[in-house]
């Protein structure tokens, strides 16, 4: 498995982005992933003023 490594202004730059490019459709609640998905819900959730659901998935078990 390869990582990518963001750093957080442009992980904030990608969400302003997705947020200004979906602005315009209207969500009844954001669903996220617990296992990575919280911090770009929470960030969406603000910019798009909605609530936020979440759910968990694991699915490795070994990150070497």
């Amino acid at each position: 498995m390869q990582f990518h490594k963001v750093s957080w202004p442009q992980y904030e730059r990608d969400c302003l982005s997705l947020a200004k490019k979906i602005n315009h459709l209207k969500f009844d609640k954001i669903v996220a992933i617990s296992r990575g998905g919280l911090l770009v819900a929470r960030m969406m959730s603000d910019l798009l003023s909605t609530t936020i659901s979440h759910i968990t998935i694991e699915s490795y078990r070994d990150l070497k």
